[in-house]
């Protein structure tokens, strides 16, 4: 399975400005911390109250029930997955907390866009593969991004490491298994949403990474713990 570099069009329209970002510490002060966002309607400017509403009254349709509280509407996107000659296990269209992640993600639904807030301009992060006829715009094009919602099959694939006795990341004990769902791949494998597993690199942005990718002791660190290269 190929590594692919993540094309990412980011419009960030709010993160936190009024505390500093230190990768570990917590929601407060991460780029998930909306709370001074000028379009956050929720009282005295929550962090959760974004992404989670506690009462299922409020909640979108098709969101009632959800275990994680989620309290943003779906995205309504098309994906066109990732393919590969020498892919080797087995991908769907995003499933599992991916599509928790697309809703905000996907580059169509607004961050703005919850808690029955249906106004609001700007999305936040869009992954886009620019075409020959409309450059750039989301298009529900995933083929160049790191797969999600594959199966992680190291039988299958050689070139992937054994997921029961893969030491992942700094903490002790646990293996590539522990950061899988169900078997497979998601958004969640690789990133902390709320910056409490984050691994801080030498230099740069941590983008919420569990293993940090900018380190001299290992460099490349996150995409070898899965993958024997």
């Amino acid at each position: 399975m190929h590594i692919f570099r993540i094309v990412l069009a980011v419009g960030l329209t709010a993160a936190a400005a009024t505390a500093q970002y230190t990768p570990g510490a917590g929601i407060r002060g991460s780029v998930h911390d909306f709370s001074q966002a000028s379009w956050n309607i929720t009282k005295a400017g929550e962090i959760c109250g974004v992404c989670h509403i506690p009462h299922e009254k409020a909640r979108p349709a098709g969101q009632v029930g959800n275990p994680l509280l989620w309290g943003r509407s779906m995205s309504q996107q098309t994906f066109t997955v990732y393919t590969s000659p020498t892919l080797n296990g087995a991908i769907t269209t995003p499933d599992g907390t991916a599509k928790l992640c697309l809703s905000c993600h996907d580059g169509t639904v607004a961050l703005e866009h919850f808690n029955g807030q249906t106004t609001g301009g700007s999305t936040f992060m869009a992954m886009v593969r620019a075409s020959a006829v409309v450059p750039g715009l989301p298009n529900g094009d995933l083929g160049n991004t790191h797969p999600i919602s594959i199966t992680y099959d190291s039988v299958a694939d050689p070139g992937l490491w054994n997921p029961s006795t893969r030491q992942f990341g700094s903490t002790a004990g646990r293996v590539i298994n522990d950061v899988l769902e169900g078997g497979k791949v998601q958004c969640r494998t690789c990133h902390d949403v709320h910056n409490k597993d984050v691994e801080a690199p030498d230099s740069g942005p941590a983008y919420l990474l569990r293993v940090a990718v900018k380190k001299a002791a290992a460099p490349s660190g996150l995409c070898l713990t899965c993958h024997n290269k």
